[in-house]
């Protein structure tokens, strides 16, 4: 892999659907290029599948971050325990299998508690389990939307349960399958990217490419303010923008966890070092993963309720 794979990977992140001809356009290369290097990555299992679901944030929930250390490994039969609760999303695992971390849901911080005490119960080795509840930075600058969960139509929750497993189905796929028009369809769906009501992202396992490190930084500062945040941001872009794969705030604390894709360990290094030099630095920790594992999450319900019964009704999630 290498510097313009993880931009394509960064712009997958944030849109699944993204054409390859814009991504042809933005990085002068051809359009075969593009779709070669998407194609590699789903080969190589790298990509493991496009998706889109709704936005979390519809159902009052939040994400929070969970690091790890284990005094023994964490093998699938722990993991498949351990994403069995709704509120996992993701678990990955660093070599020697001992750390790592995880993304989570939450409504309350008692969730975020029941979370840490699943995980005790199923894997009673874990020796350090932090959970940080944290905020990306875009969802701080964005306008408070006018659409809400009430906005679904009966088509959104049909196009949801198809789109879920298979995000960049074509348009005529998705009318072949639901028997409704193409145009109602692309208006549907610009309508919920818009309006901010999905998701549409990739699931990724960089445990397929043994050199490579997924890792997070914790790091405190003695003084957090926005315009800091921003020249932060900034200097972190120019600096490892290729390798930043998440940048999150930590609520409530002035610290902030950084998600990189580093090469190999001198990358990681360079990286460690020049966050150990930011000024006003106050402590540094890190959690590697690696090997990673999605599992069915709170999403995955409702969609199949939608799809059992034929309707879903958003009022139960609604102001809760």
């Amino acid at each position: 892999m290498d510097v313009l794979d993880n931009y394509l990977l960064n712009e997958l992140k944030e849109n699944c659907r993204v054409s390859y001809t814009k991504l042809a356009e933005k990085y002068k290369i051809s359009t075969e290029e593009v779709g070669s290097k998407i194609s590699t990555f789903v080969k190589q299992r790298f990509i493991l599948k496009f998706t889109i679901v709704p936005s979390p944030s519809l159902f009052g929930y939040k994400k929070a971050i969970l690091c790890f250390r284990s005094g023994g490994p964490l093998h699938q039969d722990r993991l498949t325990l351990l994403g069995i609760n709704p509120n996992v999303e993701y678990i990955s695992v660093g070599r020697p299998l001992s750390e790592g971390f995880a993304s989570i849901y939450y409504r309350t911080l008692d969730e975020i508690n029941e979370v840490v005490t699943y995980f005790q119960q199923f894997h009673p080795e874990f020796y350090e389990i932090n959970t940080f509840p944290v905020l990306k930075l875009s969802e701080e600058d964005s306008v408070k939307l006018k659409a809400d969960l009430m906005s679904y139509q009966k088509i959104d929750w049909l196009l949801l349960s198809h789109l879920r497993e298979q995000g960049r189905l074509s348009l005529v796929d998705l009318s072949r399958r639901i028997n409704m028009d193409i145009k109602s369809i692309g208006e549907r769906l610009e309508f919920l990217r818009t309006n901010g009501l999905i998701d549409e992202t990739i699931h990724i396992n960089p445990g397929n490419f043994p050199k490579r490190l997924w890792v997070v930084f914790r790091i405190e500062l003695s003084l957090m303010t926005r315009p800091l945040y921003d020249d932060l941001k900034r200097e972190l872009s120019a600096q490892f923008g290729a390798s930043l794969w998440n940048y999150w705030k930590i609520l409530d604390q002035s610290a902030l966890l950084l998600n990189f894709f580093c090469e190999n360990f001198t990358e990681y290094e360079k990286i460690q070092t020049w966050l150990s030099d930011l000024a006003g630095l106050k402590s540094i920790e890190y959690y590697l993963g690696g090997s990673t594992h999605y599992f069915p999450d709170f999403r995955d319900e409702l969609l199949e309720e939608k799809r059992s019964h034929g309707w879903f009704s958003p009022e139960q999630w609604v102001n809760k």
